[in-house]
């Protein structure tokens, strides 16, 4: 009889610890308070990165504008990076080249010297711009920064030319002269 009062003492107890409902409400707000601040901590990174990707995109289009409007010759505007041909690191474009990551047309420029101004005439020349930029990452997923990047391709504007120049360009690429 004594064990059943004791029982009965106990779940009187907890009975009462459930039933009391003072500070449940601050007790929830203390434990979701720190989820929130990480939640909405992380939707600000991704905000930030998002926008820097944005600008990093809008940079690397004016660098390759600025350069092909002035048929790729002369100095790449400040901050850009140019490289000759469209070797852009997106794997569905990698994944048409061959496995020297050339196009066919630049394989063909390289392998035959004097098809070099031809093939220029006909297809033209393309560059790819690449600039890059860090975004500092929270402390809470890890700190230190994330680095994006943005490149875009162009063919070249053409200069101007008349049949005259072309023929030179052969002659000078067959002669060295």
């Amino acid at each position: 009889m004594a064990r059943d009062m004791e029982r009965t003492k106990r779940r009187g107890c907890w009975r009462a610890l459930v039933r009391d409902t003072r500070g449940s409400a601050m007790t929830e707000g203390v434990i979701i308070l720190p989820f929130l601040i990480i939640v909405f901590g992380c939707i600000y990174w991704v905000h930030a990165r998002y926008m820097k990707r944005i600008q990093v995109g809008i940079e690397a289009r004016a660098c390759a504008w600025a350069y092909v409007n002035n048929a790729c010759e002369g100095d790449p505007p400040a901050g850009c990076k140019i490289d000759p041909g469209a070797t852009m690191t997106n794997d569905d474009f990698t994944a048409e080249l061959g496995e020297s990551g050339t196009s066919a047309i630049e394989e063909l420029r390289n392998a035959v010297g004097i098809l070099g101004p031809v093939l220029d005439a006909v297809f033209g020349r393309d560059i790819t711009t690449t600039v890059q930029a860090e975004v500092p990452r929270p402390q809470v997923i890890g700190g230190g920064s994330r680095k994006v990047i943005a490149q875009y391709a162009l063919v070249c504007n053409e200069k101007r030319r008349d049949l005259l120049d072309v023929v030179w360009d052969i002659f000078h690429d067959l002669t060295g002269w």
